[in-house]
């Protein structure tokens, strides 16, 4: 609540901090201990987080006059009599202005959140969601009308969303009617109201959907706790799919606790059995008095005991990964207080017993540490574990920054064990929103460096080595196979698919778990990745990202996420990519010529020296007047000129050779833009323009330059020649960036290779300073250029322009992460590597999870299995059948052989043994040998002397095994067959160390009787 912003956070609890409180509260120390209550003990810290926003300690009482000061209340300990928090909860939603009511308890294992938002509670935006907008094509005249989009997108739209129109032309009614509900017809067409007597549909036109306002009623928390659901035909929400109906158990046990909480005045001791037994007792009493009254109950024969007494046993104890996960529960719901996402109705519960330790006594004696309470629940045995574990996480940012917090306080690497924590990414003011160990100060340090030290300065004996490389195949050198094999786990904590593709291969190959989660806004996953028991990462891949085709954004767009992909591009060309040409050209323009000439067209390296001659020049000048003209000319000709040719080559009326109008569906006729100084947006552009054209070429610039008044005074001085439209093609076709000027190219590039020869002399590389992008200084005016030239773009295509925000989320490549969801999922993630530690074997003791805090939605379930790899019939790629060997075999499964061998010996080592012959041999996607293709003499020579000549380098001497695989077919009669990966140990590194050391001896022996002829 505290990063994400507000006005007040007032905290309240004077329970004195306890030992094991060290265990589950970041921000209190040992040293607190017995000294100070939680509240004092974490105020400092928590104040630190965002120093905008009044975090203060209630040192009073809570009465009705201190809780009329507040607009949400948060109750997370029974730390007040049930009766008293059940007369907050009734005092609160009789408000006029109900104050939003949130309750959120951790007990042991279990936990739950209860939300009430008072009476009568209207949300505005159930989803959170971006709105979608398509382009029409046709509208129906009759009862219903039939509304058809463009086939280039799939509309999203569900049954029964409201949508509405505008720029249609021809059935102009719909512009002007409210939002109307729509059926969906199909992908691409929806039913919307009678549209038959409305006029003839002509053409155009833009759909959208609307968020429309949603009325809830929520029951006060003694109503919701004896009758949770609204009516008998509703359940609760089923979070873990693996046990149907747990929720209702979990909810019967909770009121189990609080009759023997209010009865005693105290929650079951710790492991008690016999409290334990008098709170199972309870829950059976409530669930037959409920069941008797037609009330809320359970099945008598579906009933767990189990639940309850496991509920109970543990429901003093407090653990980091429950703690996180209602964290980030509550204060999501918290958020929805103004309206936006749909709120809890109104019970969460959830439980992670399956994490217990199974079928053993363990010993659960407190030892008066930081970690009684993780004793309590699993015993030493598993602290222990966790202490020892080895691990590599990769990524230091949101999760990254949740997971060490959550390491330091479970104990993990505290012992014997060590964390390898790489990041090579640095701290941007951005982040301070949602990754907590980052501080102002820290801003423009290594994320994986002040992570680490935040974490050990909470746990002094946290083992963890930070370091700032990739995890990639250029690093195979630091990490080598010897680290990977001393891993006992692996944690992705990474954005990056790529990265997150190569850490599951290197899982796979070395047989190790894999643990990743993922978030995006609101929404958030886990994946539990276990050898020879789940599916791999890359068994089941994320959906790639939206693009947009780059003909669409050049001449095309009718979104503003597309201008706004322009407005990146012609930052990047601009300051980045033309002076990094420059630099490189002057360096040396032969090595320069030769190596472009050959990735582009001619038309391509036209425009690339034209650029760099238009640099050049201005560089030559080397004065800020000069920027600001350049910055005018930009303008003009982006604004103005491009389409001014854009209309003249395809005028609004124009139809193309089958009659068809050319502005139409997804092509929106653009309009030309006049400078005009006097237009923020026109101002803002040429003053972004100028000032970061002006650091790529090291130009200095006073003071009272930087002004708007003085940019726009030069730039409206600045003569501009009338416009001549050209006889140029235009790409048409996806993906195509060209325009073709007709002409003479060869004689065009000879002319500019002579000027550029004759203005270049004297210029060296380092006159040029190319910019990266960066998002987050507000003083560089990158987003402020990228924000201009967007939204003048959208006024050019007359589509409707976006805030800042917008844009720099966009042009920003910004992967939304918020602190809840980050917190939430970290406590998911953390159940499973408890599981993994202690080595549980069974798929289904594993939880993937899928949530989105929105909605919202909580799908727990069992990982998906090994994909087994089997024989079949006709195979669409081979174009017949394929057999598979072993039958039913996994990619976890390898053909162990030991090296060192030939092409030759493997081909009789798997003849011998699996009745194939080999046809191609490959390592990666080097291709060793190929039959027919290859030198025969390839397979008499050994298979990494094959790797280094097909490689052209050498192998590293860290590299002990090889991944070998083969094409292959039967002996009998050629059927192509899918063999297991072969893994080739130890190639020929032991082989060449010792010839390298017999070498070292002989030639030591010789050099005692040297003679002249001797080298």
């Amino acid at each position: 609540m505290i990063l994400t912003g507000g006005k007040q956070v007032t905290i309240y609890d004077p329970t004195m901090a306890r030992i094991e409180d060290v265990g589950s509260n970041f921000y209190i120390s040992e040293a607190q201990a017995g000294k100070v209550s939680r509240a004092e003990a974490a105020i400092g810290q928590l104040k630190e987080l965002n120093p905008y926003m009044d975090v203060n300690v209630l040192k009073e009482p809570i009465s009705n006059d201190v809780l009329k000061r507040y607009s949400l209340v948060f109750v997370t300990e029974l730390i007040l009599p049930w009766a008293e928090m059940v007369k907050m909860n009734e005092f609160c939603r009789s408000q006029p202005q109900p104050i939003g009511f949130i309750l959120s308890l951790t007990l042991g294992l279990y936990g739950n959140t209860f939300v009430d938002f008072g009476p009568k509670f209207v949300v505005k935006d159930t989803t959170g969601e971006s709105t979608n907008s398509y382009i029409v094509v046709f509208v129906s005249k009759e009862n219903p009308g039939v509304v058809r989009v463009h086939e280039d997108k799939k509309h999203a739209f569900n049954e029964g969303d409201w949508v509405k129109f505008r720029e249609i032309e021809g059935m102009t009614e719909l512009n002007d009617a409210k939002p109307v509900q729509i059926k969906v017809v199909d992908k691409h067409s929806f039913s919307i109201c009678d549209t038959s007597q409305f006029k003839d549909y002509v053409k155009g036109g833009i759909v959208e959907n609307v968020k429309m306002p949603v009325e809830l009623h929520f029951k006060s928390l003694a109503q919701s706790l004896e009758q949770p659901l609204k009516s008998k035909d509703d359940c609760l929400i089923n979070s873990d799919l693996r046990v149907i109906g747990r929720a209702e158990q979990l909810h019967i046990g909770f009121c189990a606790i609080l009759k023997y909480y209010e009865k005693h005045n105290a929650l079951p001791e710790l492991n008690n059995k016999a409290q334990a037994e008098e709170v199972v007792k309870l829950a059976q009493e409530i669930n037959k008095a409920n069941e008797a009254k037609d009330g809320f109950h359970v099945n008598e024969k579906e009933f767990d005991a189990e639940v309850v007494r496991n509920m109970a046993l543990y429901s003093r104890a407090e653990i980091t990964s429950m703690c996180s996960f209602f964290g980030g529960v509550a204060a999501q719901e918290g958020f929805k207080c103004v309206g936006k996402y749909t709120p809890l109705q109104q019970w969460l519960h959830y439980d992670c017993f399956e994490s217990l330790p199974p079928g053993k006594e363990v010993n659960r004696k407190p030892m008066n540490s930081r970690y009684d309470d993780l004793i309590s629940i699993y015993g030493q045995e598993v602290l222990e574990k966790l202490q020892n574990l080895k691990l590599l996480m990769v990524g230091a940012g949101a999760l990254g920054c949740e997971l060490m917090k959550a390491f330091a306080l479970l104990g993990v690497t505290t012992k014997g064990g060590h964390l390898t924590l790489t990041d090579n990414d640095n701290i941007e003011l951005s982040n301070l929103s949602r990754q907590f160990l980052f501080r102002q100060k820290d801003i423009g340090q290594s994320k994986s460096k002040t992570a680490s030290n935040v974490a050990i300065k909470s746990n002094p004996k946290f083992n963890v080595k930070a370091m700032t490389e990739f995890v990639a195949p250029s690093t195979e050198h630091i990490f080598t196979e010897d680290f990977w094999e001393g891993l006992d786990m692996i944690i992705g904590a990474v954005d990056n698919v790529k990265a997150r593709m190569y850490m599951d291969a290197k899982c796979v190959w070395h047989s190790k778990p894999l643990i990743d989660a993922g978030t995006l806004g609101t929404k958030a996953n886990t994946q539990v990745v276990l050898p020879k028991i789940t599916q791999s990462y890359s068994d089941s891949m994320d959906p790639e990202e939206e693009t947009f085709p780059m003909c669409t954004i050049r001449n095309f767009p009718n979104l503003i996420e597309h201008t706004i992909e322009w407005g990146r591009s012609q930052f990047e060309g601009y300051f980045n990519e033309t002076p990094r040409n420059a630099a490189d050209y002057v360096k040396s323009p032969e090595t320069f010529l030769k190596r472009t000439g050959q990735g582009t067209t001619i038309t391509g390296l036209i425009q690339v020296l034209k650029d760099i001659l238009e640099l050049l020049r201005l560089k030559k000048v080397n004065s800020f007047d000069a920027c600001v003209k350049f910055a005018r000319e930009k303008f003009q000709e982006n604004f103005y000129t491009t389409i001014a040719q854009l209309l003249h080559t395809f005028p609004p009326d124009y139809k193309d050779e089958h009659g068809v109008p050319f502005w139409t569906g997804p092509k929106r006729a653009p309009v030309i833009i006049e400078f005009n100084p006097k237009d923020k947006l026109h101002a803002l552009y040429v003053q972004a323009c100028a000032i970061i054209c002006a650091g790529v070429l090291k130009v200095p610039i006073a003071k009272e330059q930087k002004s708007e008044d003085y940019i726009l005074k030069v730039a409206s001085g600045v003569h501009i020649p009338k416009f001549e439209p050209k006889k140029i093609e235009i790409a048409l076709e996806e993906n195509k960036l060209e325009e073709k000027l007709l002409g003479n190219e060869e004689e065009e590039l000879t002319k500019l290779k002579e000027e550029l020869k004759t203005v270049s002399k004297g210029f060296k590389e380092s006159d040029f300073d190319p910019t990266d992008f960066e998002k987050d200084d507000e003083t560089n005016f990158h987003v402020d250029y990228v924000h201009a030239a967007a939204n003048l773009r959208a006024r050019n295509y007359k589509i409707a322009e976006c805030d800042k925000l917008k844009t720099r989320g966009v042009a920003g490549r910004i992967i939304p992460a918020i602190a809840t969801a980050t917190a939430m999922i970290v406590g998911c993630l953390c159940n499973e590597i408890i599981k993994v530690a202690q080595k549980f074997e069974k798929i289904d003791d594993y939880k993937a999870a899928f949530v989105n805090l929105a909605i919202p939605m909580f799908i727990f379930s069992e990982p998906p299995p090994a994909v087994e790899i089997k024989s079949k019939e006709f195979d669409p790629i081979m174009a017949g059948p394929v057999k598979a060997i072993p039958e039913g075999h996994t990619k976890w499964e390898k053909i162990e052989v030991k090296g060192p061998m030939t092409i030759n010996q493997l081909e009789a080592m798997l003849k011998e043994k699996y009745k194939v012959s080999i046809s191609m041999v490959l390592c990666g996607e080097l291709t060793l040998y190929m039959d027919g293709m290859s030198p025969k003499e390839r397979k008499t020579k050994k298979i990494e002397d094959v790797l280094e000549e097909v490689s052209k380098s050498k192998m590293e001497p860290t590299v002990k095994t090889l991944r070998v695989d083969v094409m292959a077919e039967t002996l009998d009669d050629g059927t192509a067959v899918t063999l297991s990966l072969i893994h080739i140990s130890e190639p020929t590194r032991l082989g060449m160390i010792s010839y390298a050391v017999f070498c070292l001896k002989k030639k030591k022996k010789k050099k005692k009787q040297k003679t002249k002829n001797n080298k």
